[in-house]
């Protein structure tokens, strides 16, 4: 009999323990930087990689609701380029898309055993369902890990095997593609990959540097229109975007009053836009326009 009450306190304590040291991490934060490498394959035992890094800065406004903006750092190019504007509540998490005005249900950590989730890109009609979950030490505490077909997510980084910002995109395949290599806090290392191509210095100009540096960013707010947001110490500039050729699209002059552009004749790709004053560039950065 004394056997089995001591069996149980300790069981009730060893629970109690993990309870208390369990609180949900949202995703959604500025303080945060995400690490990734693209492992691309070019031979049987060669391999490329290109490392980029992901970060929460500033606040906007999308059809009347309060989005964090997300931009990614290129770790071989200059500048940042606007991914997305995301929010969470209730352990779900929400992206409107660079290009586009809808938002779209990305992450749900309420998910239980069984539970199936729609990926959230529109031309794939694929539902992941969760096959397992536990907790792992992230830091200094807890964090759910939620194991699906084909995905794993951690709670407060999102996704481990492509960008946190585009989880049940993809099925794996022969390549490694997109992984995470680490995600910081305060400038420390809470989480880190095991896989070989971990690297803690995978930047000479660190995605923080690039913001606390400049702060210059374009994205888009609708298909159409282009926001144009700087911390340059002049805000009046002449904004000029080029297609890769160089050809130059637009061409308009932008202050803090009226720092938006109509590119709504722009087709889908890559561009290359800079900021000048007085024929001095100032600042060069890309877009995606999807």
């Amino acid at each position: 009999m004394k056997t089995k009450i001591l069996t149980t306190i300790l069981l009730f304590s060893f629970l109690l323990s993990n309870t208390q040291n369990y609180e949900y991490i949202p995703l959604v934060n500025e303080g945060y930087v995400w690490s990734y490498c693209d492992v691309i394959k070019v031979d049987i035992n060669e391999y490329n990689l290109n490392y980029s890094q992901l970060k929460f800065n500033g606040d906007t406004i999308i059809n009347d609701i309060a989005y964090k903006k997300l931009f990614k750092h290129d770790c071989s190019l200059s500048g940042l380029y606007y991914l997305a504007s995301m929010r969470e509540e209730n352990k779900k998490v929400y992206a409107v898309y660079s290009g586009n005005h809808q938002e779209q249900l990305i992450y749900n950590f309420s998910l239980v055993v069984g539970d199936s989730i729609r990926s959230p890109d529109n031309n794939d009609t694929h539902y992941f369902k969760v096959t397992k979950i536990d907790t792992i030490e992230v830091g200094t505490g807890k964090r759910k890990r939620i194991k699906l077909d084909f995905d794993t997510w951690i709670e407060g980084i999102g996704t481990l095997d492509r960008f946190m910002i585009y989880p049940l995109h993809a099925l794996s395949l022969y390549d490694l593609g997109v992984r995470i290599n680490y995600q910081k806090q305060g400038g420390e290392i809470i989480y880190k990959t095991n896989e070989w191509y971990f690297n803690k210095n995978e930047c000479n100009t660190s995605l923080i540097e690039q913001i606390e540096t400049n702060e210059t960013v374009a994205y888009f707010i609708t298909p159409e229109l282009l926001k144009v947001e700087t911390k340059l110490s002049d805000p009046n500039y002449t904004f000029k975007l080029f297609d890769l050729n160089g050809k130059l699209i637009v061409q308009q002059n932008i202050d803090i009053k009226d720092n938006t552009v109509n590119v709504g004749q722009l087709s889908s790709g890559l561009y290359i836009f800079r900021l000048s004053r007085n024929s001095e560039v100032c600042f060069i950065g890309k877009i995606i326009k999807k």
